[in-house]
């Protein structure tokens, strides 16, 4: 296992400590109704199917996601963006961070599914040596990086994913039988079937060491259910519901193998 695929089971576990719990150890009030989960499975369903169909992000956020869902978590992000650096982007610079972000992991795990490899061997190899780089991985958030310095190697991977994009346009993997049997074997997984888990943001969820709330689970009320839902894509939907709505408000890694 890689370092890029470590982060992926830390960030499920800070995010949602009780997911890997049998339902008999979690709280009561943690518990997923079957009405819950029948409308958030066919939700993970289309938001798979149109990533598929994009290979991008960025039209998904305007179909799935917050419409503030770049400001949560001060800025930072699942891995390329340092926690001091956040909060020193603009609006849009964040939203280019967590585009770029998901779309590397898209491509990664695309990769991985159709060779078992997570050195992007489905690219070629300039395009592949550059999204391995470590800059945009575990060792990405340096304590000594700049946002001058971020940005600067925020362009190189867009630059890069752009390529990538191009190439997998023409190749189209998505649609061949090798992908869709990879796709179907990990579905009869249950891990991999589009499960569904929730916490319960309470009092207390998310407070620092003194006790204080991080700023942006101010954003939500107490007893804001927080579900997390698995793909065979590796990656995880993390949503609240909003207006009578299910919305996405990040997505993470989803550990698959």
């Amino acid at each position: 296992m890689t370092p890029k695929f470590i982060i992926s089971v830390l960030l499920s576990l800070i995010l949602f400590p009780g997911i890997g719990l049998s339902q008999s150890q979690k709280p009561k009030d943690d518990e997923v109704t079957p009405r819950e989960k029948r409308v958030l499975q066919r939700l993970g369903k289309l938001f798979v199917k149109r990533y598929q169909q994009t290979r991008d992000l960025k039209p998904l956020t305007k179909e799935f996601f917050l419409n503030d869902f770049e400001s949560l978590f001060n800025g930072s992000s699942m891995f390329i963006v340092p926690e001091k650096i956040g909060p020193q982007l603009s609006r849009k610079e964040r939203f280019r961070a967590y585009i770029a972000e998901a779309n590397l992991l898209y491509v990664g795990t695309l990769s991985r599914i159709l060779t078992s490899s997570a050195e992007f061997d489905i690219l070629s190899k300039t395009v592949a040596k550059t999204l391995t780089e470590d800059k945009y991985w575990g060792t990405f958030p340096k304590k000594n990086i700049t946002r001058e310095g971020f940005l600067k190697n925020l362009i190189e991977l867009e630059r890069a994913l752009t390529e990538a994009h191009v190439e997998l346009a023409k190749k189209n993997y998505e649609k061949s039988v090798r992908y869709r049997r990879e796709i179907a074997k990990l579905e009869t997984v249950e891990d991999f079937n589009y499960p569904v888990n929730v916490d319960v943001w309470n009092r207390g969820f998310g407070e620092g060491d003194k006790g204080e709330m991080k700023e942006w689970l101010r954003r939500f009320p107490s007893g804001t259910k927080a579900y997390h839902i698995g793909t065979p894509i590796g990656i995880a939907l993390l949503v609240v519901k909003e207006k009578g709505k299910y919305k996405v408000f990040m997505i993470g890694p989803y550990p698959w193998d």
